[in-house]
């Protein structure tokens, strides 16, 4: 358990205006020992706990910080659980966690994050309607993340919910100039880590190929998009392209990793936009079954590929891909058919 005994007795030395030599004096100690304990360098003995704690005029457990640990403990479960229930679709229990939390916790920054995107329907595809309806919550929560956070993601986020908001209220170019101020994608913590690593060394080709990982996924969606949201072209032309690409892309064995990737995302924004969109139903099934064959077939690679098993642990939460393809494939197909027969072969 990390105690933050040594933060508080810094902190609270300084709010009462008392230099090192002066605490160690009343305590009867040497100024070494606090300057240790401050820098955590070392704990201060157990009989000191008591003497420290009356002097500052709180008690042990707040000298600890152990008050502080416990709710930091239990935000932290609040946030997995809501991301976990989320992710198994149960929005509603979600909505009604974060709601509670936001009540209990009002000035935890994570919990507002949660809670504002929550409220206005998630990161992406947002209702204008339903962000206008919101518009003083959403503006008071952003700017109280982006005045006290020092997290960058969240501030991040906080950042393009306002840009969204300009957005939906008509102030499009000022939208697009708050947006236009956030970093570039080469700016990315990911390609500012494949930097840091002298390109002879193993650090660099881990991060490289983590990079390519992330990246190919990335460009199977947008390479699909661009098709998908093409206004210029009707349903069977887009189902036509999109099947011509897949085609082009198949055949690619495990050293070229990147390609599969690519294929694999292709197939899932194929067959989740396409389903939204009520394409034709025979190309709808056979692109979640193809997704699903990829997602085996990731897996097995990653059985062999440590590297690609750890990307799949960070970026999804698990090892297997194929569990979680299945869970977001929507219960009209799982109960169609003819998607249940193509499975099974």
């Amino acid at each position: 358990m990390y105690l933050k005994v040594g933060e508080n007795i810094k902190r609270l030395r300084h709010q009462h205006n008392i230099t090192q030599e002066k605490l160690a004096a009343a305590l009867n100690v040497s100024s070494a020992a606090v300057s240790k304990w401050e820098s955590g360098d070392t704990y201060p003995d157990i009989t000191m706990l008591f003497p420290l704690a009356y002097f500052f005029k709180i008690s042990v457990d707040e000298l600890l910080g152990y008050d502080e640990m416990v709710v930091e403990e239990e935000i932290k479960q609040i946030i997995k659980k809501y991301n976990s229930l989320r992710w198994d679709l149960k929005y509603d229990e979600a909505s009604e966690l974060i709601v509670k939390a936001r009540n209990k916790y009002p000035q935890d920054y994570r919990i507002m994050h949660s809670y504002i995107f929550d409220l206005v329907g998630g990161l992406a595809d947002n209702d204008d309607e339903v962000l206008r309806k919101h518009e003083a919550e959403i503006t008071k929560i952003t700017d109280m993340i982006l005045e006290g956070c020092k997290e960058e993601r969240l501030r991040l986020d906080a950042v393009t919910l306002k840009a969204k908001l300009l957005y939906a209220l008509g102030e499009k170019y000022e939208a697009i100039n708050l947006l236009n101020t956030l970093p570039s994608f080469y700016h990315s913590s990911g390609q500012r880590l494949e930097q840091l690593y002298s390109k002879s060394s193993k650090e660099y080709l881990k991060q490289l190929n983590l990079n390519m990982y992330e990246l190919a996924e990335f460009v199977g969606g947008k390479i699909a998009r661009t098709i998908i949201f093409d206004m210029n072209l009707n349903q069977d032309e887009k189902i036509a392209r999109l099947k011509n690409l897949m085609e082009k892309l198949s055949g690619f064995s495990e050293d070229d990793l990147a390609f599969i990737l690519i294929r694999k995302c292709i197939f899932a924004e194929a067959s989740a936009k396409g389903y939204r969109m009520g394409w034709n139903e025979d190309f709808i099934i056979d692109s979640y079954l193809q997704s699903l064959k990829l997602s085996k077939e990731l897996d097995e690679i990653a059985k062999r590929n440590p590297l690609l098993r750890e990307y799949n642990i960070a970026t999804y939460g698990y090892e297997e891909r194929y569990p979680v393809t299945y869970k977001f494939i929507p219960e009209k197909i799982k109960n169609n058919e003819k998607f249940n027969k193509q499975l099974k072969v």
